[in-house]
């Protein structure tokens, strides 16, 4: 069962993954419905808007004293009225639950370390609060004086990534827990995110270790809140509201408010780094530190405090607002503002190793012994930021808040000491940012560097100026501060050397620069004093010159220097001469650059020899290479070309230049004989000129086909072609004997199978000719059983090949008989001998039997064995079993009752309580008829996982379900419980007349009688559960088992026999008989006798194994027969027949929805069943729309149905949560869908499977015959129907 059940799991878990990947890590993202995800907050009676979503409801009757409350994995619950629990409510797997403004409330301390609620390890629990009719008033708490958390999350084996806690809406309020962490939610070694609902009214009393009045989490835990409320929690030591330790919190948003605590009042935070960037922390209260938050543990975290959150209105011994000690604390946003602290530090008291602030931070309106009013916080003085010696503010970027932050430093300054406030970036680091709190008089300084830093100080001025590039100041002499800084002026006007600019030229006086009344020297100049006509101020100018000298001058007063006459170099041709026309050479001079020219002469035209052409002219060029003559008609011997002769090839040739001109002769051709070249049924002819081969004419034409001879798997198809062209100059061409198509050959692959007794072959499927060669053997498959061997008579097995179809049969050899063990069936004594039998496995019907020699009398003197009350007790040990030990308790006998002594919890552990606890007392005296029981050993069995007891006794075996367990001792008047099993003899005696009469009326019936007793009581009712009965007994034919009412009556009770033992199934306890059956007889054997319901139908025998079955579903109307008188109990059951049988059983009510389908038309006699069982949901039709009336159902749809049916009447149907189906050996062939329903179907004892060559089947596509499903009805009823 468990691997199925995580096969399942595993499916659902996906399934609501996907359902919660909707979930953003946004509060304000967080409006839609958080199971289903659609946009709303009201889902009323969970069938509105979440109808993708299937809500189970959660009342008392879900509820048990034994085993509290189940919530099945990958489902969503919602409560429908208020719940009590004694046990805490595990969740396994992804569940979801509305509280739909119900409460679950804890009424026992029953293991309060688990809470109203636990989640496991690598689990998921969504809780949420939709508006149904508590208005959304749900709540998770404990019962008054009792203790206990709300919600524990994880263990020490679970991971944040794996085990979850997603909280949406209802309240987690009134628990109380002593000595331990985290009364409202504990997260440990889990994911808490909280979107919204409150956590309130929770308190942590005692000493434990961490506190958490509302919330705890530890060890790697993880805690995120997006919104929702945490107020008005205690905690007698650390964490009112929240204490995290060694685990992460992140707060985005909601309310931490009302809390209280001897430190860290709303929240408590160690050893992790912490982010708090949205929600508010008001009105919390500290008996020592941290009014709203304290943060302690090892260094090196940080609690970063940002974004939008608001820590205000809380109080503390110290740090009202805040409290740090040995951490960092970065701060780049939110507000912290009227806290109030008796001591230091209303707003922060930072005791730790680095505080950084930046961007757009508010810490104001803090005070420190302040008293609150509606108003705000009065009378005291400011306390915003408290700094202890050695402490001081880092400014990480630039401050962008409006208000300044007050600062309250440990010691003040005096007359020679400084006290540091903050320090950063000079750019961001401003005085004016910050506020002195110790003494308004003193103004916040800065000590400027690339690092600036900020002092509060009794500054001691200098009287001399301190400058650098760009301003001047007055230092202090204690904190080295500035005063007076200002940038420098420049408008002094001193001629000194020191300021000299500039000596005085020729042109202009001295030049000075004019300097600031610090003394420093600006750029700008001024002049002063007399010129000096020696001292030129500039430098020479660019040469200058006219047609004979050249010279320089000074630009300062145009005096000549460096004068004399040009110095020409020997000059370059700069225009050159052409046969035409003159050139030109130029001059320049060797020191300042200036030039002249002269003239030079034309040189006349030089003609070449040699002649020059182009396509219709020639002529002579001339050699100069500057020749000016470009136009070839102005050249010697100008004139176009003549003579010679052109052909196809060749251009004329001129016969005075000799150059080929002119065009081609196009008819100038020598052709050559035609070719003729076949491609396919295309010929092409082609003739060439001699003189170029590019010179060709071509023609393809296509041939007439002629078939000369005909295609056949042998011979090839033949043809003739002829082709004839246009062109004259090609002749008619023929080619003969062409193959058109290939011979097609044998075709043996999609011919007939021939065969005989040891082979097949196959023969063409165009002509007779059969593919001998290729002759090959059967090949047979595995064969299929068509008669089943039994012990005596032998078997047929049909065997088919698997290529030619062809079968054959063999016999399969007889099983011979598989005997059981040798039973008892008539002990022997000292006078008669006994007898002992065998049965055969395969068929209870073949028995052996052998003689047991007399007994050996006792000597005189001994004990009686006939259990009478005056025997003195003998005292033994017990065997107890569970599914992996066995352990020995003592145990009594007296008389005919054995008395076992308490089972401790302890050895119930050893044994194992997977199943059912075994009590073996088969090896006493036969005398012994009852056992008893202490109610405190079968309270112990009920707490365990077992499910139920078995209890052998020498003459009988019960196993007795948990629900059995519970209903007994509920009902027990004593603290103990006795169980007997009365003989024949025995439960005779205490008959009525009336039954003492019936049973006189019946043949071969054997009486016993069951029950519980207690303080003298007898119980006889189950309370829903059941008994399983089996005794030894011996009958030659089949048997019927009634229930015995007082008045004479009886009922049919479900019984099983197996030739050795009769097995009864038992809801209550009273008389019972046993009837045995002529297997011979005619069907009025039937305990109705000659009107027995199955007398009418001509294909129904009075013995068979179905007859109570079809019995019971003829005579309460569930079923009727087919025509022609016949019942056909091994015909199919159709969809249309089973959904009509259930419709009976409901007593054929009007169908109230509107389902249709297709195929199911208004008149058809099973059309109201259709719909009845559509609109239940008992049935579901096919995907194409139709609902296939007709069809046959299998084995597993059989079950599925039925389970279906069960859970809408509202039976108990857990029987297969724990049924292992893997010991059949085609449980992995049932379908996914129906693994449940099979494993309840075998649980409760509907289905026992199909025997078949020694294992055990379930068959699940086998189709149902009409004899299993009467025979299933009448075990449903009887399972789920308690007699009266």
């Amino acid at each position: 069962m468990r691997i199925w059940k995580r096969l399942l799991g595993t499916a659902l878990c996906l399934c609501a993954a996907v359902c919660l990947m909707s979930v953003s890590a946004s509060a304000a993202e967080h409006s839609n419905h958080p199971i289903c995800g659609k946009t709303h907050t009201d889902i009323g009676d969970h069938t509105g808007p979440c109808n993708d979503v299937t809500w189970i409801e959660v009342t008392k009757e879900n509820v048990t004293d034994n085993n509290g409350l189940k919530l099945e994995a990958g489902k969503s619950y919602y409560l429908g009225e208020d719940i009590s629990v004694k046990y805490a409510i595990t969740i396994k797997g992804t569940v979801n639950l509305c509280l739909n403004g119900h409460s679950i409330t804890k009424t026992t301390e029953s293991n309060a370390f688990k809470g109203v609620i636990t989640v496991a390890d690598d689990s998921s629990f969504t809780l949420c609060d939709c508006n149904g009719s508590g208005a959304g008033n749900g709540k998770i708490t404990h019962a008054d004086n009792v203790t206990g958390r709300g919600v524990l999350v994880g263990s020490n084996r679970s991971s944040s990534q794996t085990t979850f806690f997603l909280m949406y809406g209802g309240t987690i309020s009134g628990n109380r827990i002593d000595g331990q962490n985290g009364a409202g939610v504990r997260v440990h070694s889990a994911s808490f995110k909280m979107y919204g609902g409150t956590i309130s009214e929770n308190r942590v009393e005692g000493n434990p270790n961490y506190g958490g009045g509302g919330v705890n989490a530890h060890n790697s835990g993880k805690f995120i809140m997006y919104g929702g409320e945490i107020s008005r929690n205690t905690s007698d030591v650390s964490g009112g509201g929240v204490a995290v330790v060694g685990a992460s919190f992140e707060m985005h948003g909601g309310t931490i408010s009302g809390n209280n605590a001897d430190s860290g009042g709303g929240v408590d935070l160690w050893n992790d780094s912490f982010t708090l960037s949205g929600g508010t922390i008001s009105g919390n209260t500290a008996k020592n530190d941290g009014g709203g938050v304290h943060f302690g543990g090892m260094r090196g975290n940080t609690l970063t405090i940002s974004g939008t959150v608001e820590i205000s209105g809380n109080s503390a011994a110290n740090g009202g607002g805040v409290y740090i000690n040995s951490q960092d604390l970065s701060v780049t946003g939110g507000s912290i503002i009227n806290n109030n602290a008796t001591g230091s530090g209303g707003g922060v008291y930072f005791n730790g190793s680095s505080f950084n602030v930046a961007g757009n931070v508010s810490i104001t309106g803090n005070k420190m012994g302040a008293t609150s009013t509606g108003s705000g916080l009065i009378g005291r003085t400011d306390n915003n930021v408290y700094l202890p010696n050695g402490k001081i503010i880092t400014v990480a970027g630039a401050l962008t808040g409006s208000n300044q932050i007050g600062v309250t430093t440990e010691n003040p300054p005096d007359n020679s000491n400084y006290v540091r406030i903050a320090s950063g970036n000079a750019s961001n680091a401003k005085p004016d940012k910050f506020l002195y709190e110790n003494d308004g008089t003193i103004a916040v300084s800065a000590v400027s560097g690339s690092t600036a830093t900020l002092v509060a100080c009794q500054h001691n001025w200098s009287g001399e100026w301190t400058a650098d590039t760009y301003q001047h100041w007055h230092v202090c002499s204690i904190c080295k501060g500035k005063k007076d800084d200002s940038a420098h002026n420049y408008d002094q006007k001193v001629a000194g050397e020191s300021y000299k600019a500039s000596d005085a030229t020729c042109t202009s006086p001295a030049l000075y620069h004019w300097s600031c009344v610090c003394g420093a020297e600006g750029t700008d100049t001024f002049g002063s004093g007399e010129i000096n006509p020696a001292n030129h101020s500039g430098v020479l100018g660019d040469w200058q010159f006219d047609e004979t000298n050249h010279w320089k001058e000074y630009f300062c007063c145009h005096v000549h220097a460096d004068e004399g006459s040009h110095q020409w170099n020997d000059g370059e041709v700069t225009t050159p001469a052409t046969c035409t026309a003159a050139g030109e050479k130029t001059y320049t001079c060797t020191v300042c650059s200036a030039t002249r020219t002269e003239t030079v002469s034309a040189t006349g035209h030089s003609w070449s020899d040699a002649w020059m052409h182009d396509a219709t002219h020639h002529w002579h060029d001339c050699e100069n290479a500057n020749c000016p003559v470009t136009e070839n008609s102005g050249k010697s011997g100008y004139a176009e070309h003549s003579g010679g002769a052109a052909n196809c090839t060749q251009q004329a040739v001129c016969t005075i230049c000799g150059t080929a001109y002119g065009a081609l002769d196009a008819n100038g051709h020598d052709w050559s004989q035609p070719s003729y070249d076949w491609n396919g049924t295309s010929c092409t002819a082609e003739r060439v000129c001699s003189r170029d081969g590019s010179h060709k004419e071509t023609e393809t034409v296509t041939a007439a086909v002629t078939v000369t001879q005909h295609q056949s798997c042998l011979l090839d198809e033949l043809s003739t072609y002829t082709a004839s062209f246009q062109n004259t100059a090609f002749a008619a061409q023929t080619k003969e004997n062409v193959v058109t198509a290939n011979k097609l050959g044998h075709d043996f692959e999609s011919g007939t199978w021939q065969s005989d007794g040891d082979h097949h072959w196959k023969k063409c499927s165009r002509c007779d000719v059969t593919d001998e060669a290729n002759k090959a053997p059967h090949n047979w498959d595995a064969g299929v059983i068509k008669t089943q061997p039994t012990c005596t008579t032998a078997g047929e097995k049909t065997y088919t090949c698997t290529v030619c179809n062809r079968t054959k049969t063999e016999a399969i050899e007889a099983l011979k008989h598989d005997w059981g063990e040798w039973r008892v069936t008539k002990p022997a004594t000292t006078s008669t001998a006994g007898e002992e039998t065998r049965t055969c496995k395969r068929d209870a019907s073949h028995t052996e039997t052998r003689a047991i020699p007399k007994l050996t009398p006792a000597p005189s003197g001994g004990g009686s064995s006939s259990g009478s009350s005056s025997a003195p007790a003998i005292t033994i040990t017990v065997p107890v079993s569970g599914s992996s030990d066995t352990v020995h308790v003592s145990a009594s006998v007296s008389g005919s009752t054995a008395e076992v002594k308490a089972v401790k919890s302890a050895e119930l552990d050893k044994i194992g309580t997977d199943s059912a606890v075994v009590i073996d007392l088969s090896g006493l005296n036969k005398g012994v008829t009852g056992v008893t029981l202490s109610t405190d050993t079968i309270d112990s069995i009920c707490k365990t996982e077992a499910d139920g007891v078995t209890i052998k006794l020498p003459s009988a075996e019960l196993r007795v379900d948990r629900q059995t367990l519970a209903a007994v001792t509920e009902q027990a008047a004593g603290s103990k419980l006795r169980l007997v099993v009365e003989p024949d003899g025995t439960a005779r005696s205490t008959m009525t007349a009336a039954q003492k009469s019936t049973l006189a009326g019946m043949k071969n019936a054997a009486a016993l009688e069951a029950y519980f007793v207690s303080g003298g009581t007898r119980i006889r009712d189950f309370k829903g559960g059941s008994v399983e009965l089996s005794i030894p007994y011996r009958a030659d034919g089949a048997i019927r088992a009634w229930f015995l009412k007082e008045d004479g009556t009886r009922e049919p009770v479900s019984a099983r026999y197996d030739k050795e033992n009769a097995q009864l199934i038992l809801h209550h306890f009273s008389h019972y008989v046993i009837e045995e059956l002529d297997s011979s007889a005619a069907y009025t054997v039937c305990a109705k006798d000659d009107s027995c319901p199955l007398g009418a139908f001509g294909d129904l025998t009075a013995a068979a194994w179905y007859h109570d079955g079809v019995h019971y579903c003829l005579e309460n109307g569930l079923m009727r027969g087919v025509s022609g008188g016949k019942f056909l109990p091994n015909g199919s059951t159709t969809r249309a027949q089973l959904v009509t049988i259930l419709w009976r059983l409901e007593s054929s009510p009007e169908p109230a929805g509107t389902v249709s389908f297709g195929d199911v038309a208004d008149g058809a006699w099973y059309a109201k069943a259709v719909r009845w069982a559509a609109g239940s949901g008992v049935v579901k039709g096919y995907d194409n729309g139709n609902f296939g009336p007709d069809d046959a159902v299998t084995r597993e749809q059989m079950v599925t149905i039925l389970y279906r049916f069960a859970q809408h009447k509202g039976y108990d149907v857990s029987a297969g949560e724990d049924t292992n189906i893997l010991s059949f050996n085609d449980a992995l062939t049932v379908s996914e869908y129906a693994i449940p329903a099979m494993q309840w179907a075998c649980g409760s004892g509907m289905v026992n499977g199909i025997a078949q060559e020694g294992e055990m089947f379930l068959a699940p596509k086998d189709t149902t015959t009409r004899a299993q499903i009467a025979t299933l009805m009448m075990r449903f009823q009887g399972i789920f129907t308690t007699a009266v």
